[in-house]
């Protein structure tokens, strides 16, 4: 669908093909990070490739190291195994707080709201 869309673009129909290898790279890395066994064909399915491009694609995903773990490729089985180092606890730490103050204003405000009460919430300035 994105494909003809972009296509039909008077203005981006000449990036044709650098969208769609720009969409198929982010649409496999998130399919990466969610999953550590994954079946070839589901994905090539997924990025819109027949299964020969599509491993042909995965292959040379693999080799530019663009995934950032470690992939290995089964040909019998048709599968990638993906084997992820575990995060550094204070890296976990920082990801789950990352949005924590904006929560935090979030509700404030939104227990503010249904008490009636003007919204009166500081300035937060998150720290990274």
């Amino acid at each position: 669908k994105a494909e003809t869309i972009v296509a039909n673009d008077f203005f981006l129909g000449e990036f044709r093909e650098e969208f769609m290898d720009n969409a198929r790279y982010l649409i496999s890395e998130a399919y990466c990070r969610i999953h550590q066994r994954i079946d070839i064909a589901d994905l090539s399915e997924r990025l819109n490739l027949s299964r020969d491009e599509g491993e042909k694609w995965i292959v040379n995903l693999i080799r530019e190291t663009r995934m950032g773990a470690d992939a290995k490729i089964d040909l019998e089985k048709n599968v990638i195994e993906i084997h992820r180092p575990p995060l550094p606890i204070y890296q976990t730490v920082i990801e789950k707080t990352r949005g924590l103050a904006f929560r935090t204003q979030a509700l404030g405000a939104a227990m503010s709201r249904t008490q009636g009460a003007p919204e009166a919430a500081p300035a937060v300035v998150e720290a990274q």
